[in-house]
């Protein structure tokens, strides 16, 4: 936490994802492995941001945001390169 930092609060939503490639790009984190079990239950409110149509732009723009700072770093090998159309018009 020390070397790549908090959450990135420019982002509203997928702040989380964004944290878990700084934490592979940092290199120390050599794997990633799926859990076979929940860790955290999310839960939604009336009232929660994901669940808000006044601010659905704003999470679109956020998500959109982290996609793309995924794909701009240097780090990220090429081979991942090709996927960036993909996950911005799906």
């Amino acid at each position: 936490l020390e070397r790549v930092g908090l959450l990135d609060e420019r982002f509203v939503a997928a702040e989380d994802y964004q944290f878990y490639i700084r934490l592979l790009i940092d290199g120390d984190c050599k794997r990633v492995y799926p859990l076979p079990h929940y860790v955290y239950q999310y839960r939604v409110y009336g009232s929660s941001l994901t669940k808000s149509t006044d601010r659905a732009e704003q999470i679109l723009h956020s998500v959109l945001g982290v996609m793309n700072w995924i794909f701009d770093q240097p780090q990220l090998p090429a081979k991942f390169q090709p996927m960036r159309a993909e996950c911005l018009t799906h």
